[in-house]
């Protein structure tokens, strides 16, 4: 069988939206893309669950990347790499030239730290569209708790792009709001190696609201802690992604 035309991996954290990027390239024909193969509690494949490969995948990382890549049916493979998600495979994708990289990030981490509280909370780490949301208490802010989350958000990027920097090797950098715009999206595909006519689509959408602050019933707290780290406009997420500057240029005079 021959071996993938394309390969392209998504480096990102948690609750910043690889779920929903993961469920839309994997809905073009010709694309194949695991969402958590490294998953260190499961095993999660573009066909489902499969737990049964979690020995073999722990015994040898590279080696299951090997096998993902040799047992591809379609022109382009696909993986996710959240940040406890196998480093080593991490790297090897960073220095191997057959790979396509993507670092998403959500700039907004109030937002990144409130979706990883509420997913806690309720158990629901993606929303189907159609689906109820589930009822939940407002969530409690912690000053310590969200500035250890923080540095370990930074740490990964940092770690990630330094690495890819380090390695000559070029990536696509994507913005949470840019998942939005359905431009944006068509052009990660093509990054990705995707040609043609195609149509893309998926059935998650976006949890919680804009209003950040609301979330938390310390709403007082929570805007002072910005304040204090000159970070005032996480207070409201939105207005940062490539998509909506480009908008805005037509206004600029």
């Amino acid at each position: 069988m021959p071996l993938p035309q394309h390969r392209i991996a998504i480096f990102g954290y948690q609750r910043t939206g690889t779920n929903f990027l993961v469920s839309s390239l994997d809905s073009i024909p010709g694309v194949t893309f695991h969402p958590e193969p490294f998953n260190p509690a499961a095993v999660h494949l573009a066909s489902g669950r499969r737990d049964a490969l979690k020995a073999e995948r722990d015994a040898d990382p590279q080696g299951f990347l090997d096998r993902l890549t040799r047992e591809c049916t379609t022109p382009i493979l696909g993986v996710k790499l959240l940040p406890n998600h196998a480093p080593a495979v991490r790297e090897r994708i960073i220095a191997d030239p057959a790979w396509r990289c993507i670092v998403l990030f959500r700039p907004n981490f109030l937002a990144v730290h409130a979706s990883q509280l509420r997913a806690t909370q309720t158990g629901v780490w993606a929303q189907t569209e159609g689906r109820a949301a589930v009822e939940a208490e407002p969530l409690w802010f912690e000053p310590k708790r969200f500035h250890g989350a923080r540095d370990a958000f930074r740490t990964f990027y940092d770690e990630v792009t330094t690495s890819l920097d380090a390695a000559g090797k070029p990536f696509l950098p994507l913005n949470y709001i840019d998942l939005l715009d359905p431009l944006m999206l068509r052009n990660v595909a093509r990054h990705a190696g995707v040609t043609g006519a195609f149509e893309m689509s998926s059935r998650l959408v976006k949890q919680g609201g804009w209003d950040v602050v609301s979330a938390f019933q310390n709403g007082a707290l929570v805007r002072e802690t910005l304040a204090a780290i000159r970070r005032p406009n996480w207070a409201v997420e939105g207005g940062s992604g490539l998509a909506e500057a480009l908008r805005d240029v037509g206004s600029l005079g």
